[in-house]
């Protein structure tokens, strides 16, 4: 497998991480107005993906295109706003080790059954055993950096 293909997701969950920091004190900053923090953060990002397929020569193509699409396709738009602002609203909450860690159990449990069932088209990835294990190794360290700290607690008692 071509390492960038091992680097770029990791380098994604970095800029998570890290997008889920910046968000909820640009949400403050703004006087707790999560709706207008990320709206303000998804502003950017859009200006800075536009400049990348402009640059790319891509942009003129794909606007003729998109009227064809079916509306469903735009739905990652709405997914994305979703994400944004549940991260935005619990981050300073419940912290961001805490609010990552019911992000990822939820992106992997959503990359599961897409992969088994082909959803949108992506193509099928049974769901193996060793896969499922994976999973559930990575669901336990998600629960315990949700729990870990109170499990320690009450054992100690």
């Amino acid at each position: 497998m071509n390492p960038v293909f091992l680097l770029l997701p990791l380098v994604a969950g970095v800029a998570a991480a890290m997008q889920t920091a910046i968000n909820g004190r640009l949400a403050a900053a703004l006087d707790g107005d999560n709706i207008t923090a990320a709206l303000f953060s998804f502003l950017v990002g859009a200006l800075a993906l536009a400049g990348v397929a402009l640059g790319r020569g891509s942009l003129p193509a794909a606007v003729a295109r998109l009227p064809a699409q079916p509306a469903w396709h735009l739905a990652g738009g709405l997914l994305s706003a979703t994400s944004v602002l549940a991260t935005i609203l619990l981050s300073p909450r419940i912290g961001s080790v805490n609010t990552l860690a019911l992000v990822l159990m939820g992106q992997l449990a959503a990359a599961l059954l897409i992969d088994q069932y082909g959803f949108a088209g992506v193509a099928v990835r049974h769901v193996s055993a060793a896969r499922l294990a994976g999973g559930v190794v990575v669901l336990g360290g998600a629960l315990l950096m949700l729990f870990g700290d109170r499990l320690a607690a009450l054992a100690a008692r």
